[in-house]
């Protein structure tokens, strides 16, 4: 199992009702699961990332901000359409190429200079709003040194 994996199920068992009953009333089983899983998310590159993109917030009364950011990052991209590898990317801070950002910078140039497009942007086309969300990731990365 991955630790994006082991995220994305520790997020499915602690919504699961009667999952958590059996592990709040000290259920050895859950726990072990538990813990496994932690384990395996803190293998991973980013384990705060992997948490984000399965959508788990701590269990304490008290939120990583950063985390719940990443969520709301994550959760407002997916419903506009964007794949989860390109909002991992954009949640672990991965440079774009100089030739990746220049040619985002002439693509949504030309967008703009388009009254077609940008008449369905403006009148809040999904379409082209993910275009011009997917131009912004890329603009809006780091740039990686040649």
């Amino acid at each position: 199992m991955t630790p994006a994996e082991a995220a994305q199920r520790k997020s499915e068992i602690l919504a699961t009702p009667e999952w958590r009953d059996k592990y709040l009333s000290g259920g050895i089983t859950e726990a072990n699961e538990l813990r496994d899983l932690d384990a395996t998310i803190a293998k991973g590159d980013n384990p705060e990332v992997d948490l984000a993109m399965a959508g788990n917030l701590d269990g304490d009364p008290f939120q990583m901000s950063d985390r719940r950011k990443m969520i709301g990052t994550a959760q407002m991209l997916r419903d506009a359409g964007i794949e989860d590898g390109a909002i991992r990317n954009t949640l672990l801070g991965k440079s774009v190429s100089q030739q990746d950002h220049q040619a985002a910078q002439s693509q949504k140039a030309a967008l703009l200079r388009s009254s077609d497009f940008t008449t369905k942007f403006m009148a809040g086309d999904g379409e082209a709003k993910k275009q011009m969300l997917e131009l912004d990731m890329i603009l809006s990365s780091p740039v990686a040194a040649s």
